[in-house]
């Protein structure tokens, strides 16, 4: 069902991912020209985060603009992508609430790009667990 009040974190992740597609686009379609890369980049930006405020997707213009802004410098590591990320975030929600962001930091930083233990059995459990213990608590309220 499509709230009209303000939608989930799955729009805002989806309208940042077709943003990046097309962003990949620009890129290679403008190889040869540095300024209508950047113009294109920019012009894609400004819009996927217009649309974002206008869709009223969960954390608006600073969620897409922090998924293009990490996306952006994914080739200088991942303290660059932290510290663009977190700027966007703040700079464009201008709230303290965002500056939560700044946690993410360190997790961030220390990933080494290997995927970590796998131990399905223990979510198997974890997830319907966590279910049941809100479902609990929601009881008692």
């Amino acid at each position: 069902v499509l709230e009209t009040g303000q939608q989930n974190i799955f729009f805002t992740l989806g309208l940042g991912f077709i943003v990046l597609c097309a962003i990949e686009a620009v890129e290679k379609q403008a190889k040869r020209s540095f300024w209508m890369r950047r113009l294109g980049i920019a012009l894609l930006s400004v819009a996927g985060c217009v649309l974002a405020v206008l869709g009223r997707v969960d954390f608006a213009a600073a969620g897409v603009g922090c998924i293009i802004a990490m996306y952006l410098m994914r080739e200088r590591g991942y303290l660059w992508q932290a510290v663009a990320g977190c700027a966007v975030c703040t700079v464009l929600s201008l709230t303290v609430s965002q500056l939560w962001c700044f946690l993410a930091v360190a997790p961030i930083c220390f990933y080494d790009g290997s995927r970590g233990k796998q131990n399905k059995w223990l979510f198997y459990i974890i997830y319907p667990a966590h279910l049941l213990l809100l479902w609990a608590v929601c009881l008692r309220l």
